[in-house]
């Protein structure tokens, strides 16, 4: 289907929609990211209302929408067009069209006939609910007045409009905010490595292509919920962002300086050489962290990756940065320190957050913040060596190779290298 995004501020009341193509069963989750890399506002902050509620992350666009009636008029229908919102505030409107019935009329242009427009399954609001309809003709009489320039017949414009102008957004780059010019990159990032990837093995690609017709994976909605979050009700996470990933991610993370130890590291810098390299699609197979994809920290950038290509592939990349930047491994950069310890599996696939928390809990002064698991595997009982490595004879064992901060190993050595973990004492080794 296409989207066609009318902003609302009065400055830009004159500027021409921005129309984008996007799958027939894409999630609300997805329209966001495009609509992210447009706008510049975290994720977080964007919300997408019909005339009577607000869509959820896991909505399928194709389950709210619903073709127009040939003699159906858009005008007559309140909340025909859905309002984007920043916090509370409604920055734009979207109209969505149907792919098919567009390109239909129009094979190399789209002028988004009227017939195609797809409008809101909940036209009608509930019968019993006296509150719900007055909110929801306050709301229809606010999106009417600010859609009274939306219906106009709109010029020929290309499908890929928004695509192509957000690669090309690094000659702005000078103009925008950190915050923003964070967000863009972040997003871009994230959809240059979809549009990019290409598989070189037919079985996995048989494997990895969308099935439109499918519903997405549940186990899929938000992979955000494999990050580091600690409940402290609502508070704001003071940790470095580098807290934030899980610890057997952290191994794929990289810090960016600036070579001038003076000078923090140049981000609009980075993203142009970066952005320089994406518009020419000069990558496959990236994968960065949807949980913490970029993040500053004193004078650095934080960049996780999620396997050693990719991470390569950025080391490589920031090579070409004026002035000179270091891109270094997470691992390298805080000078972390090899160990191996063995772990009751009390409860089998137990977050390593959760236990890292917990030997934080136990033992004094112990910070986890950068401990690093590049291994781990469950201990065979008929290993020779197993019985003076295992912990417990009552559960599983797993033996975990991870890097870690002196400080936590000066720590650690000063209890007989040992830490408390529930009722047991976990053996630290460290090499020589």
């Amino acid at each position: 289907m296409y989207v066609k995004v009318k902003l609302c501020s009065n400055d830009k009341q004159n500027e021409e929609p921005e129309i984008f193509k996007i799958r027939d069963n894409a999630t609300v989750q997805e329209l966001k990211e495009k609509l992210e890399v447009l706008f510049g506002n975290s994720l977080g902050m964007l919300n997408i209302r019909s005339i009577f509620r607000t869509l959820d992350n896991a909505d399928g666009l194709s389950s709210i929408l619903r073709l127009k009636k040939p003699n159906e008029s858009a005008t007559d229908i309140p909340g025909c067009a859905f309002s984007l919102l920043s916090g509370k505030k409604i920055v734009a409107l979207l109209k969505f069209y149907s792919y098919a019935e567009a390109d239909e009329v129009h094979k190399d242009s789209v002028n988004l006939p009227s017939k195609a427009l797809l409008l809101p399954v909940d036209i009608q609001a509930p019968s019993d609910s006296n509150s719900s309809v007055s909110e929801n003709s306050s709301i229809s009489n606010k999106l009417e007045e600010k859609s009274a320039n939306f219906n106009k017949v709109e010029k020929s414009i290309c499908p890929l409009k928004l695509a192509d102008k957000s690669v090309g957004q690094n000659t702005m780059l000078s103009g925008n905010q950190a915050g923003r010019s964070i967000s863009i990159f972040r997003s871009k990032m994230h959809n240059m490595a979809r549009y990019c990837k290409k598989e070189h093995n037919s079985d996995k690609e048989a494997e990895d292509d969308f099935d439109y017709d499918e519903e997405p994976n549940p186990m899929c909605k938000d992979k955000k919920r494999d990050c580091c979050v600690q409940n402290k009700c609502g508070k704001p996470d003071p940790r470095p962002p580098y807290a934030r990933t899980m610890p057997e991610n952290r191994q794929y993370g990289l810090v960016l300086s600036n070579d001038d130890p003076c000078e923090d590291v140049d981000m609009e810098k980075i993203m142009v050489q970066l952005f320089s390299i994406f518009e020419n699609c000069e990558v496959q197979d990236l994968y960065f962290s949807d949980c913490t994809s970029t993040a500053k920290f004193c004078r650095n950038l934080l960049m996780v990756t999620e396997d050693d290509d990719t991470a390569d592939w950025v080391i490589r990349a920031i090579e070409g940065v004026c002035p000179p930047h270091s891109c270094e491994r997470f691992i390298d950069f805080f000078h972390l320190i090899h160990c191996t310890f063995v772990l009751p599996l009390i409860v089998p696939g137990k977050a390593l957050c959760s236990i890292f928390d917990l030997l934080e809990l136990q033992n004094c002064g112990l910070v986890t913040d950068k401990w690093t698991v590049v291994c781990r595997r469950t201990l065979d009982p008929c290993d020779p060596d197993y019985h003076s490595k295992a912990v417990s004879e009552i559960c599983e064992n797993e033996e975990f190779e991870m890097y870690i901060d002196e400080e936590s190993r000066e720590l650690i050595e000063s209890q007989c290298s040992k830490l408390k973990y529930c009722f047991w004492r976990l053996k630290f080794v460290f090499d020589c």
